[in-house]
């Protein structure tokens, strides 16, 4: 009985943390199509193969760590554009700026269109649409 207290408290900590959070943490959510909606995230690698093997009574194959973090990469890039929205619903001073892009169109608020590109920087990096100067990728 005190296990299953530990592993439902478990479950409600993971819920309560977001996708970007997650990512930082070396969290993934279940790639699995039952999972589907699930906020629940697993340790990359050795936490996501026990839970897979458990719920899903299957063991998971080469693509199920990659899937899992497409999804959180989608997760995360879905859980910052909310976090803009919020931001710029709250946001008095600047002027508006209209940012289209085929992963993201919206409009910004800003005092100057460099902290407009920014803002929208940062979300399109969480997506998985931008690189660091460091990644070398194109």
């Amino acid at each position: 009985m005190a296990e299953r207290l530990e592993n439902s408290e478990e479950v409600s900590k993971n819920t309560e943390s977001g996708a970007c959070r997650a990512s930082r943490e070396g969290r993934v959510p279940c790639p699995h199509n039952d999972c589907h909606g699930s906020a629940v995230f697993f340790q990359r690698g050795a936490g996501l193969d026990v839970h897979f093997r458990a719920k899903h009574g299957a063991k998971p194959d080469a693509t199920t760590e990659k899937a899992a973090k497409q999804k959180l990469r989608k997760l995360c890039f879905e859980e910052m554009k909310q976090r803009l929205q919020d931001i710029e619903a709250q946001e008095q001073e600047g002027q508006q700026y209209e940012v289209a892009c085929p992963a993201l169109k919206t409009t910004v608020t800003a005092t100057r269109p460099e902290m407009a590109a920014k803002k929208v920087g940062i979300i399109l990096y969480a997506g998985g649409f931008l690189h660091t100067y460091a990644s070398k990728a194109n």
